[in-house]
């Protein structure tokens, strides 16, 4: 039976930077995806856009991955000329008690540790964004957005170029845990196949 190290299930974002992330330990790697492309599922059903961190809960683990993520997202476009814009977000209101909430998003903003957010008055928000109407508005300057699909195509090449093997059109369908080893069972376009793994990751 042929033996891996890692099994990894699913070949969208989570997976393949996953796969990247394990090459670094020259691991033998396995990743089943059960689309005839990867980055199918969820990966494919996003919005590309680059979040800036405003609105989750301080010391939240969301928080602390955003603002991560978020560096860690425009340097690796940048590296792999991935297209990615920092164009920014406006937040807008249209009179006081909307503008509230506009407050509340500031101060909710610096609690985070984002200092670059900035107010802006109705002319400014006109010169700014010509086609806004409204009174008032706030810019979180470092939200953008990115080609994910790209991404997609640059992750899949780098796990190829790490000699990780992806298996399409293949399902998991069950890992079993046997001598301080999974073994994983699986359907490769209507085969049976089983090998033995020292992980897997779901």
């Amino acid at each position: 039976m042929i033996n891996f190290d890692v099994v990894i299930i699913g070949a969208g974002v989570i997976g393949l930077s996953i796969a990247k992330y394990l090459s670094k330990e020259k691991l033998n790697i396995l990743i089943l995806e059960k689309n005839n492309l990867v980055g199918s599922e969820n990966s494919s059903r996003n919005t590309e856009t680059i979040h800036a961190g405003i609105y989750y809960q301080s010391n939240s683990l969301k928080l602390k991955f955003c603002l991560r993520g978020k560096d860690l997202l425009y340097n690796f476009c940048t590296k792999h000329n991935i297209a990615f814009k920092k164009c920014g977000k406006i937040f807008i209101a249209q009179d006081l008690d909307e503008y509230k909430n506009i407050e509340l998003l500031y101060l909710q903003a610096k609690r985070n540790g984002l200092n670059d957010l900035s107010e802006l008055d109705k002319k400014n928000l006109k010169k700014l964004e010509p086609n806004i109407e409204a009174k008032f508005g706030l810019l979180s300057p470092s939200s953008g957005i990115f080609d994910s699909y790209n991404f997609i195509q640059v992750l899949e090449k780098i796990a190829q170029d790490n000699e990780n093997i992806i298996l399409k059109n293949t399902s998991f369908l069950n890992a079993y845990k046997k001598n301080q080893l999974w073994e994983v069972h699986f359907d490769e376009r209507g085969s049976k196949i089983k090998i033995n793994s020292k992980y897997v990751v779901n």
